[in-house]
Order: C-alpha cells, then sequence, then structure tokens
C-alpha cells in the first residue's frame, strides 16, 4: 500500500452537507467528523465554498515615469504598459 491512500470523490451530498454545517456556524473538525471525511478535505471543500473576494476598483493615476494617466488597479500598479516596457527605471531618468 502507498503512503496515501486513495479515497472517493466527495459527492453533492457530502458538498451540501458540508455548505449547510460550515452556514451554521460549525468548526472545520466537527464537519470532518458529522460528514466522515478527513479534515484537510473539509478544509479542501469549504475553501471553494467561500465567495471570492470582491474586486477592487481601478483608479485613474499618472504614470510614475511620464505622468500619462492610466487605469490603476492599486498601489502596485503605477507604470502605463509603455514605460513598463522600457529597459530604464524611473530612478535612470
Amino acid at each position: 500500500m502507498s503512503f496515501r491512500e486513495k479515497t472517493t470523490p466527495i459527492i453533492a451530498a457530502e458538498k451540501e452537507e458540508m455548505r449547510r454545517l460550515f452556514a451554521a456556524g460549525y468548526d472545520k473538525p466537527h464537519i470532518a467528523e458529522q460528514v466522515g471525511r478527513s479534515y484537510s478535505a473539509v478544509c479542501a471543500c469549504v475553501r471553494r465554498l467561500r465567495p471570492a473576494a470582491p474586486s477592487v476598483a481601478k483608479k485613474t493615476r499618472p504614470c510614475l515615469c511620464c505622468q500619462k494617466t492610466l487605469e490603476s488597479e492599486g498601489a502596485h500598479h503605477r507604470l502605463c504598459p509603455c514605460c513598463r516596457k522600457k529597459t530604464t527605471t524611473p530612478f535612470d531618468l
């Protein structure tokens, strides 16, 4: 027998039961015990049940290099596509 035992896929009824228990506020070890699955299997399934994080609205900001306006996705996105392709950095100017 290998180190990892093969398990059967989680069926829809189990997923629905996990969803119900998670929504009711039960913790993951309790859900694993109720459904008869491992803690790690429940963690993976519950992670998929959570809603995705909301996307951040884009802001119009000036490029740090050429000052052209761009639709920025956040503080990490401050160079326009043209300046991002350049080999020089804003500190070389």
